[in-house]
């Protein structure tokens, strides 16, 4: 099993406002890292985040920030994201 099925049922670990919880929605979510991503180029699989839509569509941009969110507190929660990820894939 890729990592990228393993999203699918788990919890959302992004947890913005608005989070929908996860579940039938979670998708693997890559983090934008610097040098790793680009037309074409999608991050390694451990740089990624089980994420629900709702929170994929804002740390993706395609949806507006959450009130009183900055660009900077979702990153600071995606990659908070991506460590509990990581802990979720260890206990496993």
């Amino acid at each position: 099993m890729t990592k990228r099925s393993e999203a699918r049922g788990e919890p959302c670990l992004i947890r913005l406002p608005m989070c929908d919880g996860g579940g039938d929605t979670t998708v693997l979510c890559h983090y934008p890292l610097a040098g790793y991503r680009g037309m074409g180029l999608k991050p390694d699989d451990d740089l990624a985040a089980y994420g629900c839509f709702s929170c994929h569509n804002i740390c993706d941009g395609r949806t507006p920030l959450p009130q009183g969110y900055t660009r900077q507190d979702v990153k600071v929660a995606f990659l908070e994201a991506v460590l509990r990820t990581w802990m979720r894939r260890k206990e496993k």
